[in-house]
C-alpha cells in the first residue's frame, strides 16, 4: 500500500475526471442501450435498491462534506 495517495494505484486506476467518464460510457455502455437516457433509470433505479437495503439493515453512510 502506498504511503501517498498521489502515487497510489486507487489514484491512478480509479479517480477519473467527468470528461473520461464521459468518454467511457460513450465507447462502452451506449453499445448496450438504444437510448442513453437508460443508464440514467439504471442509475436511479440502483440508487433506490442502495437506499432500500440501508434502511433494511439499518446501516448509515458517510456524507463527504468535501464537496
Amino acid at each position: 500500500m502506498a504511503t501517498d495517495f498521489w502515487v497510489s494505484s486507487h489514484y491512478k486506476r480509479w479517480i477519473v475526471d467527468r470528461a473520461t467518464l464521459k468518454q467511457s460510457r460513450a465507447e462502452i455502455d451506449l453499445h448496450y442501450v438504444e437510448d442513453p437516457e437508460y443508464l440514467d433509470f439504471l442509475a436511479i433505479y440502483f440508487a433506490n435498491g442502495r437506499s432500500k437495503s440501508r434502511s433494511i439493515y439499518d446501516v448509515r453512510y458517510k456524507i463527504n462534506m468535501n464537496g
